[in-house]
């Protein structure tokens, strides 16, 4: 299962989701993303609802703890202040990539700096 996670502010558009979620994509990449991961909490931001809609992935919401538990590749300092991790795309998409899950895109930024997407494989 491939995961995109999501860290973002309450500010975040249509355009930060995508911005964010195309930097993670390279054209030599194909696979099939199965759920985009963010925290639980933020799952009903209009903005996000609207981008997995155009891209036909379902959301799942991720709780804090997990969050907190997950060992992140990269290191956000307001990350760290609001939900006690490194990076928070990067540990949600850990979380919902499941079993022995691992990083193949770390933490990128939207052209806006209000979200960032990362993406993850597991068994």
């Amino acid at each position: 299962m491939i995961a995109a996670g999501f860290g973002f502010r309450t500010s975040a558009t249509f355009e930060s989701f995508k911005s964010a979620f195309e930097k993670t994509i390279s054209s030599d990449e194909l696979f099939k993303l199965a759920v985009i991961a963010v925290p639980q909490d933020k799952v009903n931001h209009k903005s996000l609802i609207f981008f997995a809609k155009e891209i036909g992935c379902e959301i799942w919401g991720v709780k804090p703890l997990d969050i907190e538990r997950m060992q992140t590749k990269t290191y956000s300092s307001i990350s760290k202040c609001f939900r006690n991790t490194g990076s928070v795309s990067e540990a949600c998409a850990l979380v919902a990539a499941g079993s022995e899950a691992e990083l193949f895109v770390s933490r990128e930024i939207s052209i806006d700096r209000r979200a960032t997407c990362s993406l993850a494989k597991g068994k």
